[in-house]
């Protein structure tokens, strides 16, 4: 039954599988097997469909932003196979915080923080053409 469910999961909407990834929560805190290889399942489709959607800005490719996970990945290559920067969204846009995003290229904290995802994909491909 769930080996039908996981293999349905690539023609499922971001917005069914974002709901469907919810509830296994509660199951996978009783200890069923099953809604643990449900989430990695999800888990899986969601890196398949965000290194499908990567984009080039720069010298780097980047996954689309999505407000629902709090990190997007930079790639050396369009192939998604050679991760060299991460953007981590530290908390929610406030009033008196609205830098909240932060990079790190081959796992080195770049300095300062952003407003925009747009501001912390152009300082890490800038900082990552430094490296080369």
């Amino acid at each position: 039954m769930i080996e039908k469910r996981i293999a349905e999961l690539p023609s499922m909407t971001d917005a069914a599988l974002k709901g469907l990834l919810e509830n296994t929560g509660r199951p996978e805190m009783r200890g069923r097997d099953y809604a643990a290889r449900l989430r990695t399942g999800i888990e899986a489709e969601f890196v398949r469909r965000r290194v499908a959607r990567i984009k080039r800005e720069g010298d780097l490719w980047w996954e689309p932003h999505d407000a629902d996970f709090p990190q997007r990945h930079g790639y050396a290559d369009a192939e998604a196979t050679r991760r060299v920067a991460t953007i981590l969204k530290r908390t929610t846009h406030k009033a008196e915080d609205k830098e909240v995003y932060s990079v790190e290229v081959m796992g080195v904290a770049l300095a300062g923080r952003f407003h925009h995802v747009a501001d912390a994909r152009a300082a890490g491909a800038a900082a990552w053409a430094s490296l080369k």
